[in-house]
């Protein structure tokens, strides 16, 4: 079966979203080489992307989850440095812009920070020296966690804890109700990390996720919260009736058609006139 050809010093990253390792480039002794391969746990498959970087070794790649890109930056060809950022989408390669980014150099170190979901650059070398310098490459959010709601009538108020910026502040997160698709948007800078999801079904149960969004984009939805279930107050009870004793009267009725998605805990009685009450409780 195909595979690349021998080579030292290729950039290398694991795309988690496809599953698949992603080659790029390197050096054999004679030649810079350009190629993209994918090894998919079985079998290494030459790509032919419309575009690519051109040939390269030193250069360094990590997958960023956020925008489910593998991202390459740096390398050198012979005596000539590179300070390009170059994103694999799994089909093309493109050529990504910054207002600013870590000087030309090979050999550098390229992570994924989870904690802040920034690329982080470290170390490496350029024609003259080596280098110590450390630099993040900001992206859109990532994940808000600790979805949780309250119900109330016919609404939720869905609470997280916010999602790391990436390094951009993040100006609104989008909250979707499962099922139906209801949402409510929170802007803000920084958008508050509470919304309350109107329009609901009392009685019926729902999960939420949340969507983060910065300067730089919209990150990826969250899990799904634990079921929250909206209730409100009962309807009226109908059919009032009394039998009346000494001193006293039995009150019949009958149980509102709706019981604002809860089971009704208590009724209360009252006489007219006098306000006397009697609550009777059960479920």
């Amino acid at each position: 079966s195909p595979a690349p050809t021998v080579r030292a010093t290729a950039a290398v990253a694991y795309d988690s979203g496809s599953s698949k390792v992603v080659l790029y480039g390197g050096y054999n002794g004679s030649t810079y080489l350009a190629d993209t391969w994918l090894w998919n746990g079985t079998t290494w498959a030459s790509q032919t992307p419309g575009t690519a970087p051109t040939a390269r070794a030193g250069a360094v790649m990590a997958y960023n989850p956020i925008t489910a890109t593998s991202m390459l930056f740096g390398g050198v060809n012979g005596t000539s440095y590179y300070a390009e950022t170059w994103s694999w989408d799994g089909t093309n390669w493109g050529l990504e812009s910054s207002t600013s980014n870590p000087g030309a150099r090979s050999a550098a170190v390229l992570a994924w920070d989870t904690a802040t979901s920034n690329l982080v650059v470290f170390d490496g070398r350029n024609s003259t020296a080596p280098l110590t310098d450390t630099w993040n490459r900001n992206t859109p959010p990532g994940l808000a966690t600790g979805i949780s709601g309250v119900a109330g009538n016919n609404q939720v108020q869905v609470s997280w804890t916010a999602a790391p910026t990436g390094g951009s502040t993040i100006t609104q997160y989008v909250v979707t109700a499962s099922p139906g698709g209801a949402t409510t948007t929170v802007t803000g800078n920084p958008a508050a990390t509470t919304g309350t999801v109107t329009g609901l079904t009392n009685g019926s149960p729902y999960t939420f996720t949340v969507l983060a969004t910065n300067a730089l984009g919209t990150g990826v939805t969250s899990a799904s919260s634990p079921a929250v279930t909206p209730s409100g107050p009962p309807g009226a009870p109908t059919g009032a009736s009394a039998i009346p004793g000494n001193a006293q009267a039995t009150v019949s009725w009958t149980a509102p058609i709706s019981n604002g998605g809860s089971a009704i805990s208590s009724y209360t009685i009252t006489s007219t006139p006098g306000n006397i009450t009697q609550t009777v409780s059960g479920n």
